[in-house]
């Protein structure tokens, strides 16, 4: 919940600041400019107006890069890079668009003074193939390498079918990790049964389970990934 009420502040500090600005709409092309008062830029948009990509710099007063990002239908999409006064990588956040219209927040991953990865705060992953083409009936392995800020008692990997915004088509739990702490590494197998192009797509659910007088209280994070690879005959 912290994520969503993080993510509507960025969105009206954007989109509400309206002094100093300039806009330059030509040829399907949407530029914003916004300047401080001697003359810098503070910030910089540009979007195509028919398909809503494009690209979104915040500066500080003295032109060092605060914020940086793309955009994808009018929407923040894919990893967003915040920075301190002093230019140092703060966090970056990866949005994705579910069916909902959300702009959800999938992964953040925030930074310490020494540019290291503060794995207490944060929740991402890392998912590698062994092969990214392999034979019809080979076996595939994936490694999933897991970061959460959700304190652990599970973790549950599902591999299926999703559509285009993350829905399911189709799904079955492939397994399931309990413990651990901070990184994670997860190896698991799928054999290809399809020739041509594939996606392994799927959720990673990370949660954990209080015990309030007779109740339990679940606690859950979602991450959804998509990788690709390819089937070929023998």
């Amino acid at each position: 919940m912290k994520y969503s009420i993080y993510y509507i502040i960025i969105t009206f500090f954007f989109f509400s600041c309206n002094s100093n600005q300039s806009l330059d709409d030509n040829e399907g092309l949407s530029v914003k400019k916004e300047f401080y008062p001697n003359g810098d830029l503070k910030f910089y948009n540009e979007y195509n107006l028919d398909s809503g990509d494009g690209f979104s710099i915040e500066y500080y007063l003295d032109s060092i890069i605060k914020r940086k990002g793309k955009y994808k239908n009018f929407k923040p999409f894919g990893f967003w890079s915040n920075y301190s006064e002093k230019g140092v990588l703060e966090y970056k956040q990866e949005f994705i668009h579910l069916d909902t219209n959300e702009n959800y927040l999938n992964q953040i991953i925030f930074y310490d003074v020494n540019g290291e990865v503060d794995f207490e705060r944060s929740s991402f992953f890392d998912i590698q193939l062994d092969k990214r083409k392999i034979n019809i009936n080979d076996s595939l392995r994936i490694t999933f390498r897991l970061a959460s800020s959700v304190n652990k008692y599970g973790v549950e990997i599902r591999l299926g079918e999703l559509t285009e915004n993350y829905q399911w088509k189709d799904s079955s739990l492939v397994d399931t990790v309990y413990a651990g702490k901070y990184y994670m590494t997860i190896p698991m197998i799928k054999i290809a049964d399809k020739l041509g192009s594939n996606v392994i797509q799927g959720q990673i659910i990370d949660y954990s389970v209080k015990e309030i007088g007779l109740r339990l209280l679940k606690k859950e994070r979602v991450m959804y990934f998509s990788e690709e690879y390819f089937v070929e005959s023998k």
